[in-house]
């Protein structure tokens, strides 16, 4: 039963313990050894923080292990022995993931708060029996942040936030208790039919006597708790090995792995496909779920910022998407969770300061995507900063690869109202739009692989329809003005920018080639005709097929979030782009220039939106009108033509 009034169970006395130095060593060693390697690396993005903007620095230090000096608590049952020898014998711990009882939110029926005669438990009985059923031995601990760590002391809080990753990290199991939801009977039992199948089954296909509207609702319920929205809470995900969520339930507590949640969330989009009703519940708890199954796919901590890592404005993104009381605590949270061994000391920020840091921090770390936001400019001191938060995640390749800055020093200096930097003004006059010939390839290439259902089930195109308003038909135009304007650069330009993105597109290669879909046997017949029959066999017997297959699967997933068309773009010496191609409404860029920061230049910048749209406010200032992208794996330098290089240049945010 969940109601505290009907356990029968009868819980053993617990005492929250202070465990000794050399056992708090013992059981937190794995973490301080891996900080101390990460400590150089920590003082690199440091000193480029200071020399960026050397206000926001002024509110880091260095996190000299705080781990060996926070005090480290456990509760265990008590014991003449407790305090001396018990937890060297067992070595391990259950740490708790949960929200914290508020009037922010109401606990489902029968889940308060437990109180006893020694303490008041932040959770229900219900849950903490389940939890003490869980330990290897009735000796092993259990840490809960609220009963752990002294809330009076402001210090040795402060050393604890610090610690959480440690913490999350060395926990044997970490607890993910749910308490403002309660299953039915029945609706445990359709989770545990969907997630107990055998390895390789697709879960939606033998439903039985199962209601499909039912299964979905359940999913929602679950992903619709308090815990999938807050960003402590993903935190402690993140850095746990181990992890079980346990939800409630009329007919006791269901557990789950983590990556059912992933499961689930497939066979409901399934069972949804056909009910516009149910898609948009789905669509409601759509960015609990993206963080949280993002946040399972890597090992952020154990993995630093490079090219095909994971980048920080990825994850920083993630993490602003959750709630958080203090949103200085997101610093925290993110500093963890990247493994920068940074301590935050600022209390009381506002959330666009929050971003503006973090933002800090990635561009100190060389993420270059930080740069690139399109939403409105962030307000500090109540002005409006160049700066603008990347409110959407750029695309498949800055989701999953770093953009890196150009390695040269081209930033000179930030200040909250601009940024000076070196810029490659680029002639505007050299773009060409597609010839008839290229978009008659391209919307033969899009509707062969439209009709085939092995190309649907594979690329699935209605995932990144968002990119066109949700409307499949303006996806396929885009996606043609995208594939006419590539073969107006060139086929050797599409096989060149294919070599580079191969190790990226892998996982979608596998997928195409599950599904059978021969991709270049539509190329063959849409884009050559028969006197190109030379080029097709040298293809064959070299690897530029398989370059060009990879540009046109990666084309797949390119975002469709332009206006107009796209654009080939000579850049001299044989080089060309994909630009942007804007229509006739934006009148307010007739006169703007084309400018892409020489920090932007680098291939690793390939697919952001790296084109700033300005207009002159002065010799050598100048005021953001907008931002686009600007593809291509090439390099892009000043040629003295179409590409001139301007040093020095303030650049000021959106008007």
């Amino acid at each position: 039963m969940t109601g505290n009034e009907h356990s029968k169970y009868t819980l053993p006395r617990l005492e929250v313990v202070e465990v000794s130095d050399d056992t708090k060593q013992l059981l937190l060693q794995d973490p301080v050894r891996s900080s101390r390697s990460r400590t150089l690396e920590t003082k690199e993005i440091f000193s480029r923080l200071r020399r960026l903007h050397p206000t926001t620095s002024e509110a880091f230090a260095l996190k000299e292990s705080g781990v060996t000096k926070a005090p480290f608590r456990l509760i265990c049952e008590a014991s003449s022995n407790t305090r001396k020898n018990h937890l060297h014998r067992h070595r391990s711990f259950i740490a708790l993931s949960y929200c914290w009882h508020s009037e922010a939110w109401q606990p489902a029926e029968g889940l308060r708060v437990h109180k006893d005669d020694l303490m008041t438990w932040p959770i229900s009985l219900t849950m903490l029996e389940m939890i003490l059923s869980l330990r290897l031995t009735s000796s092993e601990g259990i840490w809960i942040d609220s009963l752990c760590i002294d809330q009076q002391n402001a210090d040795e809080k402060s050393l604890a936030i610090g610690s959480m990753d440690a913490i999350y990290q060395r926990a044997r199991l970490v607890c993910i208790v749910l308490e403002d939801v309660l299953l039915t009977s029945r609706e445990r039992t359709i989770i545990e039919s969907l997630t107990r199948r055998p390895e390789g089954h697709k879960s939606h296909e033998t439903l039985g006597g199962v209601d499909p509207a039912l299964a979905v609702l359940t999913f929602v319920k679950i992903m619709s708790a308090r815990w999938f929205t807050r960003a402590w809470c993903s935190h402690e995900v993140q850095m746990c090995k181990q992890c079980i969520i346990l939800i409630p339930a009329k007919s006791g507590v269901l557990q789950l792995r983590l990556d059912s949640i992933h499961d689930l969330y497939l066979t409901a989009q399934s069972l949804a496909a056909n009910s516009e009703e149910l898609g948009r519940h789905i669509l409601g708890v759509s960015r609990s779920y993206d963080a949280i199954s993002r946040v399972q796919s890597r090992e952020h901590t154990k993995v630093p910022s490079h090219w095909f890592a994971r980048p920080f404005m990825s994850i920083f993104h993630d993490i602003c998407e959750l709630s958080c009381t203090n949103a200085e605590d997101k610093i925290s949270i993110a500093l963890n969770v990247t493994g920068i061994r940074l301590r935050y000391l600022k209390n009381s920020v506002s959330e666009d300061e929050s971003r503006w840091t973090l933002a800090m921090i990635a561009l100190a770390g060389e993420d270059a995507t930080s740069m690139c936001g399109v939403a409105k400019p962030l307000v500090i001191d109540q002005k409006k900063s160049w700066l603008a938060w990347s409110d959407d995640l750029e695309d498949m390749a800055t989701l999953n690869a770093a953009a890196k800055l150009a390695k040269e020093p081209c930033i000179a200096k930030i200040e909250y109202s601009n940024i000076t930097l070196d810029l490659l003004l680029v002639d505007k006059e050299k773009t060409r739009y597609p010839k008839a010939d290229c978009w008659r390839k391209a919307e033969a290439f899009v509707a062969q692989c439209f009709s085939n259902q092995h190309f649907l089930d594979s690329v699935k195109p209605k995932e990144w329809a968002a990119d066109a308003e949700g409307d499949v038909e303006v996806y396929k135009e885009r996606q043609t003005a995208l594939l006419a304007s590539s073969l107006s650069c060139g086929t050797a330009w599409m096989i060149l920018n294919g070599m580079m993105i191969q190790q990226l597109v892998g996982k979608l290669k596998r997928r195409v080639d599950d599904e059978k879909f021969d991709l270049w046997s539509v190329a063959c017949t849409t884009f050559f005709d028969k006197t190109s029959m030379a080029f097709q066999h040298a293809c064959v017997d070299s690897n530029e097929r398989e370059m060009l297959e990879d540009f046109l699967l990666w084309a797949w997933h390119y975002p469709l979030d332009f206006e107009g068309q796209i654009t080939c773009v000579d850049l001299g010496n044989g080089g060309s782009a994909l630009g942007p191609w804007f229509s006739d409404q934006r009148t307010d860029l007739g006169e703007a220039v084309w400018a892409i920061p020489v920090a932007l230049s680098d291939s690793y910048c390939a697919t952001i939106r790296r084109l700033w749209l300005l207009e002159t406010a002065g010799d050598g200032v100048w005021r953001m009108v907008a931002k686009s992208r600007f593809f291509t794996y090439i390099p892009v330098e000043a040629n003295g033509d179409s590409i001139r290089l301007l040093s020095d240049q303030i650049i000021f945010g959106e008007a």
